[in-house]
């Protein structure tokens, strides 16, 4: 029996593109929209081939910590099991964990479920 998916994933980029769930995960998520308070996009170059291949771009937005009022991004909150979770996360860009766990932290979803962002 499969795992239920009770993981919240964040997601403000790629992720939210049908092939690149597909490629990552090996299926299609759903979501709903929400957004993510104190923080803006910024822009990374990406050399990772198979990355760049399941995205279509070498430009990939990052989630940065913001002072600004009003500061937000938003995205898609997905629903995915821990393994989906241990699978993705070698396939995230470096350089994105730590912003995304304290992003993670700040989303108010009111959902007694673990929270994680990613791309």
């Amino acid at each position: 029996m499969a795992a239920d998916p009770d993981i919240l994933l964040f997601s403000y980029g790629t992720l939210r593109q049908a092939e690149v769930q597909l490629s990552t995960f090996g299926r299609p998520l759903d979501g709903w929209l929400e957004t993510v308070p104190g923080y803006r996009l910024d822009w990374i170059t990406i050399t990772d081939p198979d990355v760049i291949r399941a995205s279509g771009s070498d430009r990939h937005p990052m989630l940065i910590a913001s002072s600004e009022p009003g500061a937000s991004v938003e995205g898609m909150v997905f629903r995915i099991t821990a393994a989906e979770l241990a699978a993705s996360t070698p396939l995230s860009p470096c350089g994105y964990w730590s912003n995304l766990a304290r992003a993670a932290r700040s989303m108010m979803i009111g959902r007694k479920l673990r929270t994680r962002a990613i791309e």
